[in-house]
């Protein structure tokens, strides 16, 4: 290990006796050691300073506390390398782990057999981590000019990442999001539409589908133009590939849905990001969820979104709060919606009534979005889901963006 770059290593567990022998293992390694009892204590040296990688107990002050927070961790900062060592935890409970995002699974018993490989996992996966922040560091960067051009260094970069079967999901879908076009919908085209009324002669399956729209969306009627255009759409196209599977539109489907949601909170919310856009508080509130350079996420406002995403798996990294930040202070009021990560992030930080201290002084936000009818918990909920629709379509519009969800899945995350 002495060649090797030393890895900083939180372990959390609230054994103080079994923290010490692990300690003591990875010391020899050479890497360097943080400790933490609990989630808590976790939480506060994770958003101070993000170690290499977690390691964390499944059983602490509850049954499922490591549980809980490698879904924070994952959701805070999804390329965070986490493993979990148990000794209570069941076949099922590991499953569980490996789903919300742990790296590798170990039990108690085991781990002096599994040690040579528990080393390597570490060692491992903090290598995977650097590589996946190096392509997040050129993916922010690209964003930060808020155009690319096709011929680019940076953008022919990044399309490679999109085709390497390698590369986490996440990073692939943030890729993704950086290269995107302009968000309109994907069209179907003329010899497809041709084969689409031949199959549908009598248009049962388009009346069919407004009538599942019409009583499963108590809004459709109400919705912007575009926005029923495009659930109709995909939904009727849906209902066509169930029936028929003559044609695969499955990326116009994927897409639309996703679009349909994401032009209808757009279009809702554009007069209230105009309010927000339009004072020196709302400037002054941005700027006090940075830290005093402007450079960095404070740590304080940090610290308030770890803990709002308790039990709930909200993707969205430091860097993407940051880049938002910043964009909404350069734009100004020519600041525009790009995607429903934008939306999930904007109601979680400026939709709801809450408070966090920083030092010296206590920064209060309430409700500048003005958001009506949902309590904080529903707020965060909804930002949650908006998140998950865009990364449940992003692979339906780009093959390597991520794993392909069901369709039927990312349709009743649409409609709901």
């Amino acid at each position: 290990m002495s060649d090797e770059q030393a890895i900083q290593i939180l372990i959390v567990d609230d054994n103080a006796q079994y923290r010490d022998a692990l300690k003591g293992i990875l010391l020899l390694e050479q890497h360097e050691v943080v400790e933490a009892e609990d989630i808590d204590e976790a939480l506060r040296i994770v958003q101070a300073h993000t170690p290499d990688v977690v390691v964390t107990d499944l059983q602490m002050r509850t049954d499922r506390e490591g549980l809980d927070l490698i879904e924070i961790l994952k959701g805070y900062d999804p390329v965070l390398p986490v493993i979990m060592i148990s000794a209570v935890g069941s076949f099922e409970e590991g499953a569980l782990a490996t789903r919300l995002g742990a790296v590798h699974v170990i039990h108690k018993s085991r781990i002096e057999e599994e040690m040579v490989g528990f080393l390597a996992t570490i060692r491992q996966s903090h290598q995977e981590a650097l590589k996946n922040r190096e392509w997040l560091a050129l993916i922010a960067s690209a964003r930060e000019s808020d155009t690319l051009d096709a011929d680019s260094e940076a953008f022919q970069a990044i399309h490679r990442l999109l085709a390497d079967p390698d590369v986490d999901v996440y990073v692939k879908s943030e890729a993704y999001e950086c290269v995107r076009s302009s968000g309109e919908p994907l069209s179907v085209s003329d010899a497809e539409m041709r084969q689409v009324s031949e199959s549908d002669p009598g248009h049962e399956i388009y009346d069919q589908a407004v009538g599942r729209l019409e009583d499963q969306v108590p809004s459709y009627r109400a919705l912007m133009e575009d926005s029923r255009k495009a659930l109709t759409t995909a939904e009727y196209l849906y209902g066509l590939q169930e029936k028929r599977a003559l044609l695969d539109f499955s990326r116009t489907i994927g897409f639309s849905y996703a679009f349909a949601v994401e032009n209808q909170f757009r279009v809702t919310l554009k007069g209230k990001i105009t309010r927000l856009m339009g004072t020196r508080q709302s400037e002054e509130l941005i700027r006090s969820f940075l830290d005093t350079r402007g450079q960095r996420v404070d740590m304080s406002f940090q610290h308030n979104l770890l803990m709002v995403a308790r039990g709930r798996h909200i993707q969205f990294t430091m860097e993407n709060v940051r880049h938002l930040l910043h964009r909404m202070l350069r734009q100004g009021k020519k600041f525009k919606i790009d995607g429903l990560k934008d939306v999930g992030m904007l109601l979680m930080f400026f939709g709801r009534c809450y408070e966090f201290a920083k030092p010296g002084a206590r920064v209060t936000v309430e409700n500048p979005l003005r958001v009506k009818g949902l309590s904080e918990s529903e707020v965060l909920d909804l930002a949650a889901r908006l998140i998950a629709l865009q990364y449940a379509r992003n692979p339906y519009v780009h093959a390597g963006a991520g794993k392909l969800e069901k369709l039927s899945t990312l349709r009743d995350a649409a409609i709901n």
